[in-house]
């Protein structure tokens, strides 16, 4: 029954909405009927605004600066190079005495002989196998976890045939 009331309704509109559409076209190039019997006269039409409304006057337009006296003549500034370092470093200190220490006054030239770096050698075998295997381990305990954990979302869903 409401299967059919709901159907009973759409139709009805969908109806309605065909209808609008095709007189929609006709309502809106309508154009209204001249008079025929010349049943409107003419009318002189009396203006009933004041004197100073009918005839405006017209102000001229003047060019007028609103900016502040500041912003229309900006202050220049002389351009004075003024060092703003602290007193102590715009002059350079130039040290009478040598206040380094003994060390960096006369450094001492290491007398050993430089040892390069250790280089490593490789083994044997190139292929790590216990590096692989735990490797291998590692990826299949990965996939195992993914399919484990679809295996459980699957299994909360509801089962549900032909829908």
């Amino acid at each position: 029954m409401l299967r059919h009331h709901q159907q009973l309704i759409r139709s009805l509109a969908l109806t309605g909405m065909a209808t609008a559409a095709l007189i929609a076209p006709h309502a809106a190039s309508a154009t209204p009927v001249s008079d025929p019997q010349h049943v409107v006269q003419t009318k002189q039409v009396q203006d009933l605004r004041s004197p100073d409304a009918a005839t405006p006057v017209v102000i001229p337009q003047v060019k007028q600066d609103l900016r502040s006296p500041d912003a229309v003549t900006p202050f220049v500034r002389p351009t004075v190079k003024v060092d703003l370092r602290s007193p102590d470093t715009q002059v350079p200190f130039q040290p009478t005495q040598d206040l380094r220490s003994p060390d960096t006054q006369l450094p001492v030239h290491p007398t050993a002989p430089r040892v390069g770096a250790p280089v490593a050698q490789p083994s044997g075998d190139s292929f790590d196998w216990g590096s692989a295997a735990a490797g291998a381990a590692i990826a299949l305990l990965l996939a195992v976890a993914a399919i484990g954990s679809m295996v459980a979302i699957n299994r909360k869903r509801p089962l549900t045939l032909g829908h």
